[in-house]
């Protein structure tokens, strides 16, 4: 699958994480907000369910609900779901205290 684009996640350490995303086409990147509503049983920081919200192309909003789950040590899967079914699938590290990663559809 072709990569779409990169994204950086923030713990903000309350269930909420903080993100910029960037495309391969925009010129500018966006903001992405995530709420934790499900601990998964992980006991890596990132790792949960969460309902998610973006903006696309500086004025349409998106919601997914976006699952991260740690698939070897340091490397972590995520899926986003949207509310029309659309799924993303992304691959990431942790840097310091940030979640960085690709992402694809």
């Amino acid at each position: 699958m072709p990569t779409i684009g990169a994204f950086v996640f923030r713990d903000d350490g309350d269930g909420c994480l903080t993100a910029k995303w960037l495309d391969n086409s925009a010129d500018t990147f966006y903001p992405e907000a995530c709420k934790l509503i499900a601990n998964t049983g992980g006991e890596h920081k990132f790792e949960g369910q969460y309902i998610s919200t973006w903006i696309e192309q500086s004025v349409i909003v998106v919601e997914s609900t976006l699952t991260i789950s740690q698939s070897n040590p340091g490397i972590y899967t995520l899926e986003w779901v949207t509310t029309d079914s659309h799924r993303f699938h992304g691959k990431a590290m942790t840097f310091g205290d940030l979640l960085i990663g690709s992402y694809w559809d």
